[in-house]
């Protein structure tokens, strides 16, 4: 049998190590990248359902605030008389708004008094045995039940939220609830509209598996995931929050991410199909294998081409031998190594070499891996050297600046350029901590200016880079864009401090600002008291849109007159308040003279209801009392108000 030439010897070999180190080089590589993608896919799962989480908790305790703020306007008159009592809860359309399965008013007993959206009327009708009765009677402070189903005719899941009424001595007199129908259009709808990805979803659920939300309508309220069915859920029912892999209670393999929340014994949860969530990698894996198997019989060709140049001076070499070899002239021969010893050569050779190509190819993958999370990172990622020179910037910096990579690079130490004015100072002093080496760098959340000049909020993170021996070689970071975070943050801020309809402060913004006044040395303050007249005439003959643009007029009217410190607030339907610290009774009065002239302006230019204000004027020095001085600017303003009747009566006359 003719032995394999050295040339057929290198071409096979080659292939073998192309086709055993290709795959394998291959394999590694996409391993890694499918470990980072999941810990990515697993922190930004987290992350939405911690946002969210934060979102309804803030809703909730912001709900829970209303409820009680409202139970304080329930009058002893109001609690004896459940014809008014049903009327009044009728109008309360800001809470029925909010409070999409009605309002109720209990006796001290849990005995209904009156309620809404429910006829005939239930009046008298004992529902002492259900929890947030029994939670609120013994308690006495706010309570958000869990979900049940309720007894009205819809017999739909709900919750519901109630606040103690007491009396001056602390004593149960009634009880305001408002509810929320689980099936109904509210802010717990968000829960099952939202997704996560194509086919990926949120629900809610308690620690006894009960769901509260869900997707699917039919398993609202019940209790279909037992014990077992989802290793992660059990955990998050124990304690655990956080993301991770599981086979869910419909045996699919899943993303999951848990989150309990603050306002109540609640846990979020997200589900997100694996196999959407590793689509990409899958993607990959068969790419990989089209370019192995293409490249397998390209190397093959290449090799057998080449190596036939290659080995043409060889296969010389081997001829001149022979015709030596063949002159019998011992002088003149060349040794001859053997088969064995040429064999281990080209063996030693080709090993050689395809280490030195394993190595290329799989510091090739590793660069293009890094290159293509770096490239395809929605942050904005950066590596600059020891001499302040950046080394690299991910091509995210245009989508969050406007500018390219190579404008920001020739920004050089100017970078500050782009911050904004008012966070100069903090970006200086991160910039000191790193020059002194601090190796314990904190996030810091600044606002930059993009090309167009819009204001960008970005939350920067970057760490010194060291050697074997402790030298610097750099710095590595990344920019990532919160604009959205923080508009939600602020919105979220502006919601809870003021009246939706007026734009004023609100009730719970007002009385802050009384207790915090109140231990203050600003005295004096003064307190104007302001009621909105004839207000159900416009409702009852206009309609509550014309009854909401007076009362808009009126906060209009107001703010108008006060300074921006002043605290202009909106405490109830037709109520206003201001406080004005530092201001005596004189200046006190003059501002009242002032509303009531704006007042009289603006009622002769504009048609339509007059907007009249009936106004009380009270001014507290240090030592007095500021509830007092509320009482009696609020008595003076009532002392107004039936001034105003008389007067109207009199012009009726």
């Amino acid at each position: 049998m003719k032995p394999f030439s050295l040339k057929s010897k290198i071409v096979l070999f080659s292939s073998m190590v192309f086709f055993v180190l290709m795959p394998l080089v291959t394999s590694i590589a996409l391993h890694y990248f499918q470990h980072q993608f999941t810990l990515s896919i697993e922190g930004q799962l987290f992350t939405n359902v911690s946002l969210l989480a934060q979102s309804i908790d803030q809703k909730l305790a912001s709900d829970q605030k209303t409820i009680h703020e409202a139970s304080r306007n329930i009058t002893d008159e109001l609690i004896h008389d459940p014809s008014k009592a049903e009327t009044y809860l009728n109008r309360q359309y800001a809470l029925l708004s909010l409070f999409d399965n009605g309002l109720v008013l209990f006796t001290p007993e849990g005995k209904i008094i009156a309620e809404t959206r429910n006829k005939p009327s239930r009046t008298g009708f004992d529902l002492s045995y259900r929890p947030y009765i029994q939670e609120t009677q013994h308690h006495k402070i706010p309570y958000i039940s869990e979900p049940f189903v309720t007894t009205q005719d819809h017999q739909h899941p709900i919750i519901v939220l109630a606040a103690p009424i007491l009396d001056s001595q602390g004593h149960l007199k009634a009880i305001f609830a408002a509810s929320i129908d689980l099936l109904g259009n509210n802010f717990l709808r968000e829960i099952v509209t939202a997704k996560v990805g194509q086919t990926g979803y949120f629900y809610l659920f308690t620690h006894d598996r009960t769901m509260i939300m869900h997707p699917d309508p039919s398993r609202i309220m019940k209790q279909d995931i037992p014990p077992g069915a989802n290793r992660l859920l059990d955990q998050a029912i124990e304690g655990f929050q956080g993301a991770g892999e599981t086979v869910n209670s419909r045996g699919l393999r899943t993303m999951v991410a848990f989150k309990h929340l603050h306002s109540v014994p609640w846990i979020l949860a997200a589900n997100f199909p694996v196999a959407e969530a590793y689509a990409p990698v899958q993607t990959a894996q068969r790419t990989a294998l089209i370019i192995i198997g293409v490249g397998a019989l390209v190397v093959a060709t290449l090799m057998w081409l080449v190596m036939r140049y290659l080995i043409g001076p060889l296969i010389s070499l081997t001829d001149h031998i022979k015709k030596i070899a063949s002159k019998q002239d011992d002088s003149l021969r060349v040794k001859i190594p053997t088969r064995d010893e040429i064999g281990e050569l080209a063996t030693s050779f080709n090993f050689m070499m395809a280490q030195l190509d394993a190595r290329k190819k799989e510091l090739k993958q590793s660069q293009e891996l890094f290159q293509t999370l770096a490239d395809w990172s929605t942050d904005w990622i950066f590596w600059k050297s020891a001499a302040g020179k950046m080394l690299y910037i991910s091509p995210a910096v245009t989508r969050i600046t406007g500018y390219t990579p190579e404008e920001i690079e020739s920004f050089g130490e100017h970078f500050e350029r782009i911050v904004h004015p008012d966070d100069l100072e903090l970006w200086l002093k991160h910039q000191e901590a790193v020059g002194s080496g601090n190796e314990d760098l904190s996030p810091l959340d600044f606002r930059i200016l993009t090309r167009d000049g819009q204001t960008r909020w970005i939350s920067h993170f970057c760490q010194p880079i060291f050697d074997e021996v402790g030298s610097f070689l750099g710095l590595r970071g990344s920019n990532t864009d919160i604009t959205d975070r923080k508009n939600i943050e602020h919105r979220l801020t502006h919601l809870s401090l003021h009246d939706s309809l007026t734009g004023l402060y609100n009730r719970g913004f007002f009385d802050a600002e009384m207790d915090r006044l109140a231990g203050g040395r600003r005295f004096p303050i003064s307190l104007i008291v302001a009621d909105v007249d004839g207000l159900k005439q416009v409702n009852d003959q206009l309609g509550h849109v014309a009854g909401d643009q007076m009362i808009q007029h009126a906060a209009a009217l107001l703010s108008s007159v006060f300074r921006s410190d002043d605290v202009v607030a909106r405490i109830g339907g037709d109520e206003f308040a201001v406080l004005i610290a530092g201001a005596d009774e004189e200046s006190a009065v003059l501002a009242v003279q002032r509303i009531r002239l704006l007042q009289a302006e603006r009622n002769l230019k504009n048609d339509g209801p007059k907007v009249i204000l009936s106004l009380g004027v009270a001014t507290a020095v240090e030592g007095d009392s500021l509830e007092r001085i509320f009482r009696l600017a609020d008595e003076r303003m009532y002392k107004d108000k039936k001034r105003h009747k008389s007067m109207t009566q009199g012009e009726d006359v």
